[in-house]
């Protein structure tokens, strides 16, 4: 996957720093969907308790 790095003029053209990449595991996409759904949870708490 190609991923923009930055944007800058040069000369009146634009430029473009790209990076190629991989996508995540599964092992890691579990790790992250973990987290997210941790954090979820606690926003949401701190959410009702605040109200």
């Amino acid at each position: 996957t190609l991923v923009p790095l930055s944007l800058y003029l040069k000369d009146g053209k634009v430029k473009v720093n790209l990076a190629v990449v991989r996508g995540k595991k599964d092992y890691d996409k579990r790790d992250a969907m973990l987290e997210k759904a941790a954090k979820r949870d606690i926003d949401r708490q701190m959410k009702e308790k605040y109200r």
